[in-house]
């Protein structure tokens, strides 16, 4: 169990997003501590500082990313929409959410992987489609 937290260890997984901000080309972190997201069902998200105020932000102008509670062979986290490389065959995936479950693009074909856990030993995150799109011309 070493290197599990007590969360994970119960069954239960560690949600959290990242943000791609469309207009200033940059991500945008939620740290638990300090904001508060909130998703509401109108599409629309308010980010809530730890000092008590709020803030309301369209969807529009962010692309949410949540992180599929697992982590690379380097120990780096993976989100939807970032890039592994997968060794030995040196294959780019492009991890996504579809259908109630995480799974990656292979080909232009989603692969639902309901246990991708088994399969990312061997995984590398080498960008994310946003911040690296010029990674998206090596894939076949």
């Amino acid at each position: 169990m070493k290197g599990l937290t007590q969360e994970r260890r119960r069954g239960m997984r560690e949600i959290k997003f990242r943000a791609w901000d469309k207009e200033n080309k940059r991500f945008q972190s939620f740290e638990k501590d300090r904001f508060h997201l909130v998703i509401m069902l109108n599409g629309e998200f308010r980010v809530q500082p730890g000092n008590g105020t709020s803030s309301n932000f369209s969807i529009e102008k962010f692309v949410l990313q949540q992180f599929t509670d697992l982590h690379d062979k380097n120990g780096k986290e993976i989100y939807e929409g970032d890039m592994v490389r997968h060794s030995p065959i040196s294959e780019i995936l492009i991890v996504e959410f579809r259908d109630g479950a995480f799974g990656y693009e292979y080909y232009k074909q989603f692969i639902k992987q309901t246990n991708m856990q088994k399969y990312i030993a061997e995984w590398e995150v080498i960008g994310n489609i946003y911040s690296n799109p010029e990674l998206l011309n090596q894939k076949g």
